[in-house]
């Protein structure tokens, strides 16, 4: 019988570390979803000028290298941490229980690994982040060199683009091997100071303590070996668990971020009829004013067409209609204030499509009807109605990379995504202006007898489409220079429009 209590102190050991680590794994988990989640809407609600400020490679690095050591590296550095600190104050008992004198020396070690720790440390954390933050500019110049792949092998400027890749890669590994370095200097002069705790070991028991039996001394060593090993581990996961949490530091940067004000008065509804009333209204990009006392007004059903040279001013002024940017003066829709309104409510009530067409990974039905609100016979309807019902057989059809669709093909989707919405608000900012001809045809037939009770907004620098409009706003230095029908503007023979007009047309 007396065999089996050993059996049952391995058994009873062995389910409380399994427990323990089982602890350990649940709650770094659900910190490292904590701090993802919380992280993931603090920049979705985030003000738009958190985005103007930042490269997109700083974002992505945010949730890709920094999350990494957050999900991964920092769990089994603190684990091993503290592990080795448990080991080494039991250890420290031990050789405490054959000469008090030890634990002296061992105080003395530890405090002085300590100083040495916090030294590093200092230099150590200036290195990460030197390399967290130069990897930003590597992952962004990636990304960009991937989305403008076609445009780079049609100029033949691919060697330019390699060149800036190794200079960021070089800079990137310049600033790792630094730190790597500093880690490996660190650990040679933990090893030089187990070393000589343990020749001081040694030295006691040669010279000082003569008459102590072999059994003590080969106890003190070996444990003295422990001890040495258990606070090298320790320290060295210790300095770099430090580091690590630089990651984290980075992390809850991102989760104080200031947010959008999304507060307001609903309004049941809303907008009924989408008439669109400017009252000095202002708007600056930091000191410089880009809109300036901006007074007009779209009735509804209205097709405006924004035109005007590049940086006039055309997408900042359609913008504020979304509340992107805190503007000054009102914008009224339907004789109520959007700055008194829900941010949720003004943003569902104005249909946007884009320059860029934009896919979600997933499948028709979630890209077309993106709150899954509308009926199969709805979202076929909309498919139908921008000609691309031939090409899906299934609403559940993926869309993805391996599904070869063309620009123009993608801005019908994001354009049937606007259809089945049937909003009273419309806003097209240059949507043909990556496609071919025929499917620009198709577009423009599409808003024609799909939003003729819609209040349209349409940037465009072609003018073979101002016709079809009812009113062409010119947008000159961030003032609306002229707003009138085609007619009444081609009257004016040294207005901005006319000159526009005359000369496109002698091309």
């Amino acid at each position: 019988m007396f065999f089996l209590f050993p059996v049952c102190m391995s058994v009873i050991s062995l389910l409380l570390i399994l427990k323990g680590s089982i602890f350990y794994l649940v709650m770094t988990r659900k910190a490292s979803l904590n701090l993802h989640t919380l992280m993931f809407r603090r920049i979705i609600n985030a003000s738009i000028e958190f985005f103007d400020d930042r490269f997109l490679g700083n974002i992505l690095n945010r949730f890709s290298e920094d999350l990494l050591y957050v999900d991964e590296r920092i769990p089994t550095s603190l684990y091993f941490v503290f592990e080795c600190f448990m080991e080494m104050i039991g250890v420290a008992i031990l050789m405490t229980t054959v000469n008090v004198t030890f634990l002296i020396f061992s105080i003395i070690f530890i405090a002085t690994l300590f100083l040495t720790t916090i030294l590093y440390l200092k230099v150590a954390n200036a290195l990460k982040r030197l390399e967290l933050s130069t990897r930003s500019p590597l992952v962004g110049h990636i990304n960009a060199t991937f989305e403008g792949l076609s445009t780079i092998k049609a100029s033949r400027v691919g060697n330019i683009l390699q060149k800036e890749f190794d200079r960021h890669q070089d800079l990137y590994t310049s600033a790792s091997i630094i730190y790597v370095c500093c880690f490996k200097a660190y650990g040679f002069v933990t090893h030089v100071y187990n070393t000589l705790f343990l020749a001081f070991i040694i030295f006691y028991f040669l010279f000082i303590d003569k008459n102590a039996d072999v059994a003590t001394v080969g106890l003190v060593i070996t444990q003295a070996m422990l001890f040495t090993k258990a606070q090298d581990i320790g320290f060295r996961k210790f300095a770099k668990l430090d580091n690590e949490m630089t990651a984290v530091d980075r992390v809850l940067e991102y989760t104080k971020q200031k947010q959008e004000n999304k507060q307001g008065m609903f309004v049941e509804n809303w907008p009924k009829i989408g008439e669109i009333k400017y009252e000095n209204l202002s708007f600056a990009y930091g000191t410089k004013h880009v809109l300036k006392d901006l007074n007009f007004t779209v009735k509804h059903g209205e097709k405006i067409a924004v035109i005007g040279r590049s940086g006039a001013g055309k997408t900042s002024l359609i913008l504020t209609l979304l509340r992107l940017y805190k503007t000054e003066g009102k914008i009224l829709i339907d004789s109520n204030d959007i700055a008194t309104l829900p941010m949720d409510l003004l943003r569902e009530n104005i249909l946007v499509v884009p320059q860029d067409p934009f896919l979600f990974t997933g499948t028709l039905r979630e890209n077309v009807d993106l709150k899954r609100t509308y009926s199969d016979d709805q979202i076929w309807e909309a498919i139908t109605k921008v000609g691309l019902k031939n090409l899906f057989c299934s609403l559940d059809n993926e869309i993805n990379s391996n599904l070869e669709l063309s620009v123009g093909q993608q801005q019908l989707i994001c354009l049937a995504r606007g259809l089945i919405r049937k909003n009273k608000i419309a806003i097209f900012d240059e949507i043909t202006a990556n496609v071919d001809s025929e499917t620009e045809e198709m577009i423009y037939k599409i808003i024609q007898e799909n939003f003729d009770s819609c209040t349209v907004f349409m940037i465009t620098h072609k003018m073979r489409y101002v016709r079809e409009c009812d009113k062409i706003m010119v947008v000159d230095k961030g003032n609306v220079v002229e707003f009138a029908n085609l007619a009444v503007l081609l009257e004016n023979k040294k207005g901005v429009f006319y000159n526009m007009f005359t000369a496109n047309e002698q091309r």
